[in-house]
């Protein structure tokens, strides 16, 4: 998905967003000023017992970098190798392998954390990526979601707990509030807000 990267996503730099001088203008600054790092609440689901994770989609690298920032060993995972090595600019140590979402082939306990950032709701069949995620982690594992579109689950809690418990975890946070700032350049933006699950390997 790398052609729909914005120019600062590629670069690994924010883009600039010039907000007119304004009340309203002004007040957007600060909006966007006093916006937590969506990513490192994210990055922060997975605890320092959490040292192999395998991040599926990792896209222009924006979470590869967090994640890598507390020395786990990490692997990167998309159908798209351009993709990999972009993201690997942001965690040069990182593992890659060119691989479907829908049909990860990892051996049995070998993560102790999954971690897919805004993929899931791009899957035409993202339980896939749930009921396999659930034998690949090792006992205390997690797997950590985030979708601006909770289709999979009908954006609903019970739906999500129901769901991650078939396949052998146990959902601990449910949150919908995450909001992700997308800038494609000075005169651009978009605002999304994210769900965030994370369950944990029973």
């Amino acid at each position: 998905f790398e052609d729909d990267w914005t120019a600062g996503e590629a670069a690994g730099e924010p883009a600039p967003f010039a907000a007119p001088d304004t009340d309203a203008g002004r007040a957007l600054d600060a909006f966007l000023e006093a916006l937590p790092d969506p990513w490192e609440r994210v990055a922060g689901s997975l605890t320092h017992r959490h040292r192999e994770v395998l991040e599926v989609g990792p896209g222009a690298g924006a979470l590869t970098k967090r994640l890598d920032d507390h020395g786990r060993r990490l692997w990167l995972t998309d159908l798209n190798p351009r993709a990999l090595f972009a993201a690997r600019r942001r965690a040069p140590q990182a593992s890659l392998a060119v691989m479907d979402a829908e049909a990860l082939a990892f051996a049995d306990a070998s993560f102790d954390g999954i971690v897919a950032a805004n993929v899931i709701d791009l899957l035409a069949h993202p339980i896939e990526l749930i009921a396999a995620a659930g034998p690949m982690l090792r006992p205390g594992g997690r797997l950590v979601l985030t979708t601006p579109d909770p289709w999979p689950w009908a954006g609903e809690e019970q739906h999500a707990r129901e769901l991650v418990g078939d396949h052998g975890m146990k959902l601990i946070t449910f949150a919908d509030d995450l909001l992700w700032p997308r800038f494609h350049g000075d005169r651009e933006m978009q605002l999304f807000r994210l769900q965030l699950i994370v369950a944990e390997k029973v």
